[in-house]
């Protein structure tokens, strides 16, 4: 059976919401991707160390990062500890930059978390995407002192960056705001997380457009799988096996201009002329870690049998990636060098 985007959206149009859901599981792999839409993903330190050249290589073209939030503890602005490896880590890899702030509407005043983004991130890593806000915390004062917040932070990145932030939400969460006082949201690009078993969002009021659609939490492509338990995050090179994908809603020039026509970063080639030696896990599993020791994270596992070349050496550790930080156990119950 041939199916398509338009076809899709027809069905949902002649269908009660149940019968497509029940269409989409039994065929919603055949939906195509679309022609014209370009592959993004969104991530922190919850997806571990990834493989933004992976990443790459399957078709991804843009990567945003959560970059600061308020410590709920501390009541003190943080960076996340994957943003500034995510930030460089996907410039080498030739994908174009974002990088967003958690507002918290219980701690932190707007200028502060404002303030802290743009000094502690922007100003350090400049991205090509603009700013934006993750606007989606339930833990509020009030829901007109959240809206008041979000209105505060969009206004001074915007005058401080000279860009118009986007706004990162969902339908249900901007229906706790009146109508009548959200309607500042309007000039924000937006960029809508709805997981649906469909080809297209729907878009909450006061926006009548989407600039990018967070589809899935969980690597599906190229849409949502409904009820479906399986999660392909690592499939894709996130070091979780969440992953959240992305549509940017037009082609690749509009991306480009969205970005102020900036020049995507080159991708940096692996250098393969380093490699020290050649290693094979004989052991049932084996972490990878972010570091050379057992005090750092874990980023998914090497399995028994599996070779691997080596780049570095460090205190009976293997560094196992040419460019990114990605280490295992060297000691010999673990792994054999084979040259």
């Amino acid at each position: 059976m041939e199916s398509n985007i338009y076809e899709a959206g027809v069905l949902e149009n002649r269908m009660s919401g149940a019968a497509f859901n029940l269409w989409g599981m039994l065929f919603g792999s055949l939906l195509n991707p679309p022609k014209i839409y370009v592959l993004g993903l969104d991530g922190s330190h919850w997806n571990g160390i990834c493989n933004f050249d992976l990443m790459y290589i399957k078709g991804i073209r843009f990567g945003i990062t959560k970059a600061t939030d308020v410590g709920s503890a501390t009541k003190k602005g943080f960076v996340d500890d994957k943003a500034i490896y995510n930030y460089e880590a996907m410039g080498d890899a030739g994908l174009l930059r974002g990088g967003y702030h958690w507002l918290d509407p219980m701690y932190g005043a707007p200028e502060y978390q404002a303030d802290f983004y743009l000094n502690e991130f922007y100003s350090k890593y400049p991205t090509e995407l603009p700013p934006a806000l993750d606007f989606e915390d339930n833990n509020v004062i009030s829901w007109n002192d959240a809206l008041w917040k979000a209105q505060k932070w969009l206004e001074i990145v915007e005058r401080e960056t000279k860009r118009l932030p986007m706004v990162y939400t969902s339908n249900g969460y901007i229906a706790n705001f009146l109508k009548s006082k959200a309607g500042f949201l309007e000039r924000y690009p937006l960029w809508i997380a709805h997981y649906i078993q469909r080809s297209y969002p729907t878009i909450p009021a006061p926006w009548s457009k989407a600039i990018i659609w967070q589809y899935s939490d969980k690597g599906d492509y190229p849409y949502y799988k409904w009820n479906s338990p399986v999660k392909y995050g690592k499939s894709w090179g996130s070091g979780s096996s969440y992953l959240d994908m992305n549509w940017f809603l037009g082609t690749y020039k509009d991306l480009l201009a969205f970005c102020d026509d900036v020049k995507p970063p080159v991708p940096t080639p692996p250098e393969e002329d380093n490699i020290l030696f050649q290693a094979k896990c004989i052991v049932h599993s084996l972490y990878k870690r972010s570091g050379a020791g057992i005090i750092y994270p874990t980023g998914g596992y090497l399995v028994k049998g599996q070779i691997v070349n080596v780049y570095e050496i460090k205190n009976n550790w293997y560094r196992i990636d040419p460019i990114e930080q990605v280490w295992c156990s060297g000691y010999p119950s673990y792994m054999i060098k084979l040259n």
